[in-house]
């Protein structure tokens, strides 16, 4: 009997509620044949009834003091099967049960809701679903407005509330704008549509999971806390501090207090947690990770850095900071290859040996001979850790143009032995640190064992070995030593692609002119046997012949930024189209450099009329201030031409200074080592990368169906008879294209209100 009882029926429940079979307040409790067992409460009681799925006869069973246990079900199953209405019949499986739910909640029940209905996404839902029931690995590219995120996420619930696993799924994404739109817009308003309609028995539940240092430290915020009031100084700033500190473990989310970064760096978690430390029993930080890995949710939502750090903690025996999970969808994939070379990659700045040995006050030791052993050791660190950065100074970029780039660093044995000698000077550092004798200060002692023991072990990485790229790199003005691991791809496989989890990569820009086999290649997805791989692209459903207009013009000089006529051109060219387009432009750069001297020589005159921004590294606020300006001019580097949402006629004009081609670097070098000649490495690789990055650019004129705008390409390749014209052609979706500047400003005069010329 057991094993014809269904009792994980949520399309029955909506079936019923659908043809108001299902009062409120009753509950489904299980599937037998034709039949549904309803649980009607009534008082204190609770009456059952048998209910026809077929037809809607219903029929009174039987009533109990307390709600049906599973010990109970195979007397109910009697009572139902003795029914005139039941049908012995067989319900599909659960998968094709799965699919007709899917198809109802797209074709019927969004709809209802003001959605509209695109046979795309539905398609596009439908494929995640199968590749979710057949734990396959799927990339899903998918156009602007096509719907994914919707997609996606309704194919991880229907396929949750057939699936025998119960664990949690992970939306795991590279921006904190894409998590607070799943968190704040798509989950909640699901969740609320399906309950609704009697799909869902409860809300859906879900948290955001992010890196440490977006969290408040209850220990550092106390410390921090009594240094401000010492100061007796900002009144302001404490009454947010103590506010923070007397919230629950929700409100340990730094982002959603009103603080400085440097407050935030002050007070957030830092490092690994040590047992000693005064508040443990109390620390709200440790009492979230608990309830993330113990409460049953039905989403995480985090970002591919963290998947990545799960899964690197994993193979070296450390805790898990995820729990179990059913499936994982890592959206915004494109951007999954960055954040994997960062953290299997490491880092060695120049500052870290100085700013550890800040913290550490020999005079706190009792013993004066353990004082001055302690002394020698911080003065013989300072001395190699310069030798070291010095040795290197020669090879350093000087010029800001160059400043940016990664110089290829050989490890010679001098420089393996200086790393050497800097390990064993930390290990040292950490073992005189037990002989502090204040107990005051056991838990800074502890920070700076675990800091000491934590740099060393990122320092193995710099010793010289042949399965490493190594570089030199100027981050924030530091001079940092930098190694990634060759075989990425290979991690990837071994790491996320060998279990049985199925993964969904999605993004709208996965393939260069339909081909997957560059980020195939890139992630190690390659190496995943086919029949376990599902490819399918949905074009956007926006109508670019007709709402945008491509202008690439004629006589560009070549690209290069030491030709004073190539810069002079940029500039003619952005003054000509900010007039013929009224201002409602972005620009995007690939050189910080060109970017601040094209800005300079055009801010006084375009200032005169429009309002004017440069966005700087980090400066979010310009952002915010551009949005409101309703007509101005921007602009940004390469970094804004992914992730930013400009809907409307905010963007009426995105002018692409140049090809965004891979500045060469130890990396690329690398991966040219791969191919025969350079010119299959600039075939297979450099271009599909250039062209998928072009279509992340081009993606942030067009955000709604009724956005209308022009993109300028000011690059002579893309001019007529140039070299990768045909290439980026085919790879953008098909547009009016004119040389005319002219055309332009018909264009816009032709698409815009009056609204927006004034």
């Amino acid at each position: 009997m057991d094993s014809i009882i269904e009792t994980e029926i949520p399309d029955i429940r909506n079936l019923l509620h659908e043809r108001k079979l299902l009062p409120i307040g009753a509950e489904t409790v299980l599937l037998l044949g034709s039949c549904v067992l309803v649980e009607m409460p009534k008082g204190n009681r609770y009456a059952y009834f048998a209910v026809s799925i077929l037809d809607g006869q219903a029929r009174k069973l039987f009533e109990l003091s307390q709600p049906i246990d599973k010990s109970s079900y195979n007397h109910a199953a009697e009572k139902m099967m003795a029914m005139p209405f039941y049908i012995a019949n067989e319900l599909p499986d659960g998968e094709k049960r799965a699919v007709t739910l899917l198809q109802r909640v797209f074709t019927n029940i969004l709809p209802s809701h003001g959605f509209v209905y695109r046979e795309s996404q539905l398609t596009l839902s439908l494929t995640i679903l199968n590749a979710l029931w057949h734990h396959k690995i799927a990339l899903c590219e998918a156009g602007v407005g096509s719907g994914k995120t919707l997609a996606y996420v309704m194919a991880t619930i229907v396929h949750g509330l057939f699936c025998a696993d119960s664990g949690t799924a992970i939306l795991s994404t590279s921006t904190i704008a894409l998590q607070k739109a799943l968190t704040e817009e798509y989950l909640p308003q699901i969740s609320d549509i399906l309950s609704e309609h009697r799909i869902l028995d409860r809300p859906l539940t879900f948290v955001v999971r992010k890196g440490k240092s977006h969290y408040a430290c209850d220990a550092r915020l106390h410390t921090y806390l009594s240094s401000v009031r010492n100061l007796g100084k900002d009144n302001k700033l404490i009454r947010q501090l103590v506010i923070l500190q007397r919230e629950g473990v929700a409100a340990i989310d730094l982002s959603q207090h009103p603080l400085t970064r440097y407050v935030k760096d002050c007070i957030c978690v830092q490092g690994r947690c040590q047992l000693n430390c005064p508040m443990m029993d109390r620390c709200r930080y440790q009492a979230f990770t608990r309830m993330c890995l113990e409460r049953k949710y039905d989403f995480q939502v985090t970002n591919h850095n963290y998947v990545l750090a799960h899964l690197l903690g994993r193979k070296e025996k450390k805790r898990d900071i995820l729990p179990p999970y059913r499936l994982i969808v890592f959206d915004e994939a494109h951007k999954l290859l960055d954040a994997a070379r960062q953290m299997y990659g490491r880092q060695w700045a120049c500052s870290e040996v100085p700013n550890l040995l800040q913290t550490i006050n020999e005079k706190r030791m009792k013993d004066k001979a353990n004082r001055r052993v302690l002394a020698g050791w911080k003065e013989m660190l300072l001395a190699r850790n310069k030798q070291l950065f010095d040795a290197l100074a020669g090879r350093y970029p000087q010029s800001m143009e160059e400043a940016a780039m990664r110089m290829d660093i050989a490890f010679s044995p001098a420089m393996i032995a200086m790393v050497g000698k800097i390990c064993e000077g930390l290990s040292h550092l950490a073992d005189m640190c037990r002989h502090y004798g204040d107990r005051r200060i056991r838990a800074q002692v502890a920070d700076i064992r675990s800091h000491s023991e934590e740099l060393m072990s990122r320092l193995a990485a710099f010793t010289g070995d042949t399965d490493s790229v190594y570089w030199l790199e100027s981050l924030d003005a530091d001079p940092t030593l930098c190694a990634i691991p060759k075989n990425i791809p290979e991690l990837l496989q071994d790491d996320l692609w060998a279990s049985r989890t199925p993964s969904i990569l999605t993004s709208g820009t996965l393939s260069a002119g339909g081909c997957f086999s560059l980020i195939k290649r890139d992630l190690g997805i390659d190496r995943v046997a086919a029949g376990r791989l599902a490819q399918f692209s949905v074009p956007s459903p926006f109508n670019y012949r007709s709402n945008t207009l491509l202008y690439i013009p004629e006589g560009m000089p070549f690209p290069e930024n030491s030709n004073p006529a190539y810069i002079q051109a940029v500039v003619e060219q952005i003054r000509l189209l900010v007039q013929a387009t009224h201002g409602h432009t972005l620009i995007l750069f690939t050189s910080y450099w060109l970017m601040e001297r094209v800005h300079s020589m055009l801010h006084d005159e375009l200032a005169n009329r429009f309002p004017v921004f440069l966005l700087s590294r980090g400066r979010v606020d310009t952002l915010v201030a551009f949005r409101k300006s309703s007509n101005g001019v921007l602009f940004a580097s390469d970094a804004a031409g992914e992730g930013v949402d400009l809907a409307g006629d905010i963007l009426s004009s995105l002018i692409i200074v140049r090809l965004p081609f891979e500045v060469p670097d130890p990396i690329t070098r690398q991966e040219q080592t791969e191919y025969a000649n350079l010119h299959d490495y600039l075939r297979a690789v450099t271009l599909p990368r250039m062209l998928i990055k072009l279509r992340q650019y081009c993606g942030r004129a067009i955000r709604r169906e009724e956005d209308t705008a022009v993109i300028s390409i000011l690059d002579c390749r893309v001019a007529y008879g140039g070299k990768y014209r045909e290439n980026v052609l085919n790879a953008l979706p098909p547009s009016m294209v004119t040389k005319d500047i002219h055309d332009v400003a018909a264009f816009i005069r032709d698409k815009k209100d009056d609204a927006y010329f004034l």
